[in-house]
């Protein structure tokens, strides 16, 4: 009976390995292999509820992380954000539509890749980032830039830095309001 149940605790220890986290054994055999079968037994029904806690918590973030990314879409103002080193990990529809510019075009790019017939444009950008990481918080600016069919627009950048949940900054946030037709008035 005990070799049995040694049997059966190695082949269920086997299983487990390899994913198979409902494996229980029945209690049988001299009382120190009772207690090993019961501890085994408490150790899988406590990691495979870890685990359904571990993909019921993967599953309310990826509804969340959804929602974020419906949200930024529906903005309708362009809006991004960048890395601490000024690459652009995410765009809206309304900054492809303003400025011409597919996002898979833009990720990963720097500001200078977007702008790289106006080096001076991307040169203020690039101060200003370093500006606002360096003090971190909220920035707003006024600039003069070139929309996607090439017309000068006067818009307000609105920033603010990014953090991790340990509170380090880890990039920017920005949306773009164009104030072309409120200064014309």
């Amino acid at each position: 009976t005990n070799l049995r149940v040694l049997r059966q605790i190695a082949g269920a220890v086997d299983r487990f390995r390899q994913g198979e986290y409902d494996v229980r054994i029945q209690p049988a055999g001299a009382r120190e292999l009772r207690q090993a079968v019961t501890i085994f037994n408490n150790m899988a029904e406590r990691i495979q509820q870890l685990l359904a806690d571990v993909s019921d918590s993967r599953r309310t973030l990826h509804e969340q992380l959804h929602f974020i990314e419906e949200l930024i879409e529906a903005l309708p103002l362009p809006m991004f954000y960048k890395d601490r080193q000024g690459l652009y990990l995410g765009v809206n529809e309304a900054w492809e539509a303003f400025f011409g510019v597919p996002r898979a075009d833009i990720l990963g790019r720097t500001v200078r890749e977007l702008y790289p017939r106006h080096p001076e444009i991307a040169a203020i950008h690039e101060a200003k980032d370093a500006e606002l990481l360096a003090r971190t918080g909220v920035q707003s600016y006024e600039i003069d830039l070139l929309d996607s069919v090439g017309e000068v627009r006067r818009v307000m950048y609105s920033k603010t830095t990014l953090t991790n949940a340990e509170g380090r900054v880890t990039g920017l946030l920005g949306i773009i309001t164009d104030l072309t037709e409120l200064k014309r008035a």
